[in-house]
């Protein structure tokens, strides 16, 4: 691919003229901009001005390459607007804004680029050729010296190795997606609340709702005065601000987030492009809210209640843009599960709110819940009632497809969630199948609640797997029995993670096989061959069919458990996978374990909102 920043190849970049000496008010404004270039800083006027005449300005639309690793490095490049990112192996692992050189190793080695530079605003740059930079060079000692040693100065300042940059979103613009009054009202009503929830955060923040410019550039030139000073920029791109704003609006931000009232029908052709949706409505959801979903295809959406919800609302949506959104993620473990209730309880009287859920199996029925709304206790409630009293995994049949008709349970899940959508749940929610088909991950994020949960908890050999188009799919467990790394994709925030089917331990402390017994369990008889004793605990059918499941996810679930900031693991080896009956002392020791593991964690951690 050719290098964008080339005035000369082409490219990505937009090249602009030279700015050769004497070009009046462009040439004043190019030197007053190199004296505050750290890499020029202790040139003289007269070196600076020289410089500008051998500079040739290039402009990179955001998203487009500078330039990428292993090109021919033939020149030296000072960000004059916008933002550039440095990546490594696709990490990004520098941001360089306003006043910074990149490419200074290209001049002095004639070397490859050892990275890629991708525009993450629309950037304007000054490109110095390494023939024009040789002869400014070889023109005058004074200047080769007083170059080279603020070169040399800039490199010791950036020898150190980058770490990875995070994924939070600093320009956020927000845009009504019909037009109208009452939509540029919603969406400056919904970009002041966040504003307000940022800075409460202890955030920076700053809201611009722009206007007309005569310098196109002056645009550009007042955000990066806003993002060096600070944390967040939020932008309104809405008609009173005129098109000229709007465009440049939808062109630098990070995340696009389309505000609009779902009742008002699906979207013009014209709408703009978003990465999120804000729907703002008090009227029942799934009706309006899918087909809008269907038509943008955002990456993600927000449910923002205008009443009396409408300041949570809002803060929770900031905290997503802002990468502080807490997520909880659980596994699957049948009545193990329980122990979910009594996390869920330390986390809430903690102070810990939780944006973000989702899981596999009963921790799919569990994050259900608590993405309804439903408080600790009405889960505890819930769990009773259906689980405990009902016994929806008790009506046997005869072994053809699995163990039992899965009836009782399907009623279960229809009078539980009814029929909600995911789709318009005040918080993110996703619950985990697998593909017996294909082998495939199957994430559920659309649709009835129900049916992505009952799908989710379809243990092979126990429950029949369900059909669904062309896949066959079955219980989570069998390919992601923790499945933090689909919340952990967005880089939203950090991620809680509760793992009630740990992996149990093979070997003690002195190096000893452990033998695992749980009680209720049958003896085993004598085996023909020896190999087992009488003495020996035989786990359950049911139990024997959970750990075949989740066996093969082991190793995902270690991988796992490294991607979350805190992870919770109960003692439950000792239960078996029906004993729904123990639902408080299971809710009693996933409480107990919450309680030491937040105790243990940093404070700041999950600062409370």
């Amino acid at each position: 691919m050719p290098d964008a920043g080339s005035a000369d190849r082409g490219g990505n970049g937009v090249p602009g003229k030279r700015t050769r000496g004497g070009e009046s008010e462009a040439t004043a404004e190019g030197e007053a901009f190199l004296r505050h270039v750290p890499l020029f800083a202790g040139l003289s006027e007269e070196q600076r001005a020289r410089v500008l005449a051998a500079a040739t300005v290039v402009r990179v639309p955001a998203g487009g390459w500078l330039f990428k690793e292993g090109d021919e490095g033939d020149a030296l490049y000072v960000v004059r607007t916008g933002r550039l990112e440095v990546l490594r192996d696709g990490v990004v692992i520098r941001v360089l804004g306003a006043g910074a050189a990149l490419g200074e190793l290209a001049l002095l080695t004639a070397g490859d680029r050892s990275a890629s530079v991708r525009a993450r605003r629309e950037t304007e740059v000054l490109r110095v050729g390494q023939s024009d930079f040789a002869a400014l060079l070889g023109g005058d000692p004074a200047f080769a010296l007083a170059l080279t040693r603020t070169l040399g100065q800039q490199l010791q300042r950036t020898a150190v190795a980058a770490a990875p940059m995070s994924n939070e979103s600093r320009v956020v613009t927000f845009v009504p997606l019909v037009p109208g009054e009452a939509a540029c009202a919603a969406a400056s009503r919904v970009a002041d609340a966040v504003l307000t929830a940022l800075v409460a955060m202890g955030l920076k923040a700053e809201l611009l709702r722009g206007g007309e410019a005569d310098d196109p550039g002056a645009f550009g030139r007042l955000l990066d005065r806003c993002e060096d000073a600070n944390d967040h920029v939020l932008l309104l791109a809405d008609e009173a601000a005129g098109r000229q704003w709007g465009d440049f609006c939808l062109r630098q931000a990070d995340r696009v987030v389309g505000v609009v009232d779902p009742t008002s029908g699906r979207p013009e052709a014209a709408a703009p492009e978003v990465t999120d949706i804000a729907f703002v409505n008090r009227v029942p959801r799934a009706t309006f809210v899918g087909p809008w979903l269907e038509a943008v295809r955002p990456a993600t959406h927000h449910q923002v209640d205008p009443g009396a919800r409408f300041d949570a609302d809002a803060g929770r949506l900031a905290r997503r843009l802002a990468g502080r959104s807490v997520g909880l993620v659980l596994s699957g473990g049948g009545a193990r599960g329980m122990a979910h209730i009594g996390v869920m309880r330390a986390l809430t009287e903690a102070g810990i709110v939780i944006d973000r859920l989702g899981g596999t199996s009963m921790g799919s029925f569990m994050a259900g819940l608590a993405a309804m709304g439903l408080s600790p206790d009405e889960m505890q409630q819930a769990a009773r009632s259906e689980l405990v009293a009902r016994k929806p995994f008790n009506d046997y049949t005869v072994p053809r497809h699995s163990l039992i008709k899965a009836r009782k349970a399907e009623a279960m899940l229809l009078r539980v969630f009814g029929h909600r959508r995911i789709e318009e749940l005040d918080r993110t929610y996703f619950a985990v199948s697998a593909d017996l088909l294909t082998g495939d991950e199957v994430v559920h994020q659309r649709g009835p609640v129900a049916v992505a949960v009952g799908i989710s908890m379809c243990l092979p050999g126990l429950v029949p797997p369900v059909v669904a188009g062309d896949r066959l799919l079955v219980d989570g467990g069998v390919l992601n029995n923790l499945p933090v790394d689909v919340l952990a994709a967005s880089g939203e925030g950090p991620i809680i993670a509760v793992d009630v089917m740990r992996k149990p331990p093979t070997r003690d402390r002195e190096g000893k096989p452990v033998r695992s017994r749980s009680r209720g369990r049958a003896r085993g008889r004598p085996s023909p061959f020896g190999l087992f004793s009488a003495d020996d605990d035989v786990p359950s059918l049911v139990d024997t069919l959970a750990r075949a499941t989740v066996l093969g996810s082991w190793r995902r679930a270690d991988a796992n458990r490294l991607k979350a900031a805190l992870v919770i693991s109960p003692e439950l080896m000792d239960v078996g996978l029906l004993e729904f009956r123990k639902l408080d002392q299971l809710a009693a020791r996933g409480y107990a374990a919450a309680v030491d593991a937040l105790a243990a964690a940093p404070a700041t951690l999950f600062p409370c909102p």
